[in-house]
């Protein structure tokens, strides 16, 4: 029993975690550069912190890590919800674009680590298509509106670093802020 407390416990604090951000967020008006770049920035760590639950639920289900068709529809949704907003739909493309290439190696870290046994397998995971997706499905519109209001305003983005994040490597991390970096307002 107390081994299934402290897993809906982690559950928990997976979900609600990032839920919390986007409901505390969201309706922010605009802030001083660097406190909007650190919601950005924190909104894209909670999207790639998820990805351990996604490897975790492709593991146990027997699903490839890359789904060329899921991509398409999620930088389809990113163009969309971009230029609903004012943001150019080709910078953004390349900013998801980047987000998916990391979650892709995070996840295939962790499968790495858990056929290998570093680290014990997950007895199960959250449904992918009804509890992981419609989250970073939110997190990314959140994320999208708030480049948007900070792009406006500033003409650009710079992140920075991002925090670490298990599995990330480096250069996706690099790849993820230079192309943040050059999402930009649409043009008239």
């Amino acid at each position: 029993m107390p081994r299934t407390k402290g897993r809906l416990a982690r559950l928990a604090h997976r979900f609600l975690a990032p839920a919390l951000l986007i409901a505390i967020v969201w309706p922010l008006p605009l802030q001083a550069g660097g406190a909007t770049e650190q919601t950005i920035v924190e909104l894209i760590h909670a999207r790639l912190s998820l990805m351990d639950e996604v490897a975790a639920y492709k593991l146990l289900n027997d699903v490839p890590i890359e789904d060329q068709e899921r991509e398409a529809v999620v930088l389809a949704h990113a163009v969309e919800a971009a230029e609903d907003v004012g943001l150019d739909g080709a910078t953004t493309v390349a900013f998801f674009s980047a987000q998916i290439e990391a979650a892709k190696a995070i996840q295939v870290c962790w499968m790495e680590r858990w056929r290998q046994g570093e680290s014990p397998v997950p007895e199960g995971a959250p449904d992918l298509a009804g509890v992981i997706r419609p989250q970073l499905i939110e997190i990314g519109d959140a994320l999208i509106a708030t480049i948007a209001r900070h792009a406006g305003e500033t003409g650009g983005i710079d992140a920075g670093t991002l925090p670490a994040i298990d599995c990330l490597p480096p250069d996706k991390a690099d790849t993820i802020t230079s192309s943040l970096s050059a999402v930009a307002p649409a043009t008239p």
